[in-house]
């Protein structure tokens, strides 16, 4: 399903897609999420702290949400002089019969303990089940990861295993939990006859 870049508005945030006016923050922005979140992210190559990487990543981006792949939200502070302080990614975008997603996120350090990541989720979750129809979506930490599964837990994410060495996370790979949200509130996405068709037989079994 097609869908217009989000634009969402919360109390202290703007929450919206990448521009290629954002590429300087962008780029200010990598360097410090590997400086101060090394050990919850991967190693990245030298070619990601440069605006080259960035212009054209915005592009693969904005390609990837316009197909229905993935929809990554960048989230700036209100006011004269908004700062860019984390992202939320729904990944993997899965339709048929799954319509689910990863979701994945990210703060400055700077800005943890404010409640920020949770005002973001309370935008983005509704954005996610309500217009792109998901019915579900799936988030992993490490298990050292505790403000993480804070979090997780007060959206009621509900754990569901432990994936063994799921990513290279610091050059070495890491367990994670594995936990999900199921919209309860779903409905078939327009365009999506695999789906439409999995719902009404699912209707017609219930009756």
């Amino acid at each position: 399903m097609r869908l217009p870049p989000p634009r969402l508005l919360t109390r202290r945030l703007v929450i919206r897609t990448a521009t290629p006016a954002d590429v300087p923050a962008l780029v200010e922005f990598a360097i410090g999420e590997a400086r101060e979140s090394g050990r919850w992210g991967p190693i990245r190559p030298a070619a990601h702290f440069t605006a080259a990487h960035w212009r054209k990543h915005v592009r693969v981006l904005e390609e990837s949400r316009r197909l229905g792949r993935s929809v990554t939200f960048w989230l700036w502070t209100r006011g004269r002089s908004p700062r860019l302080v984390g992202h939320v990614g729904l990944g993997n975008v899965a339709r048929g019969v799954f319509q689910a997603a990863h979701l994945g996120y990210s703060l400055r350090k700077e800005f943890e303990g404010r409640g920020l990541m949770t005002e973001a989720l309370r935008a983005i979750i509704p954005y996610a089940f309500d217009e792109m129809r998901l019915h579900r979506l799936m988030a992993n930490y490490l298990p050292s990861n505790r403000r993480s599964a804070r979090l997780l837990r007060r959206f009621r994410f509900r754990i569901e295993g432990r994936a063994r060495a799921y990513l290279l996370i610091a050059g070495k790979w890491r367990d994670h939990v594995q936990t999900s949200l199921v919209n309860p509130r779903w409905s078939p996405p327009p365009g999506d006859p695999a789906a439409r068709a999995a719902a009404g037989k699912e209707r017609r079994g219930r009756r």
